[in-house]
């Protein structure tokens, strides 16, 4: 937000451009963040699923909406929307604001608006709260400390 504001405010060509790669860099360092927010999401399902597997199946015999592998699912599916969103976001402005991509409707609401729209929007019918079952055995079993550590309730 900071490069943006300094680019819309600048009176000269330099402190434009300084705004513009600042925005830039902040787009990127989202995008990686973000990355490696997703990459480490899908490395936890990959060992649940393979070290795991009582817990990865504890669900199974409930219905799809009721299993947490069909949230963990959705959330991928956001994540997906939501990466897409920002690799074209990054592309766009190294492009500049007068780049083909900026100016390009069709790749802003192809790129841009329907992947956050759909990153959002398919936690209406897949509201996390409907997949937490209020007598799961494990709620109440671990309680927090100040060494952020989850230990058991003695």
């Amino acid at each position: 937000a900071a490069g943006g504001g300094i680019s819309a405010a600048s009176k000269s060509k330099s402190g434009n451009q300084m705004g513009s790669h600042l925005f830039l860099a902040g787009l990127i360092l989202q995008l990686v963040s973000f990355a490696l927010y997703t990459t480490i999401y899908g490395i936890f399902l990959y060992r649940v699923r393979t070290k795991n597997p009582e817990i990865w199946h504890c669900d199974r015999n409930k219905p799809w909406y009721n299993d947490w592998r069909t949230l963990s699912n959705v959330l991928c599916v956001s994540c997906v929307g939501i990466l897409i969103r920002s690799f074209y976001r990054v592309v766009e402005l190294s492009q500049g604001y007068q780049g083909y991509l900026a100016t390009t409707e069709a790749y802003f609401y192809a790129l841009d608006t329907l992947p956050l729209f759909i990153a959002i929007s398919i936690f209406t019918p897949f509201w996390p709260g409907r997949f937490i079952d209020s007598n799961n055995p494990m709620k109440g079993r671990y309680q927090y400390h100040p060494q952020m550590e989850l230990q058991p309730k003695e």
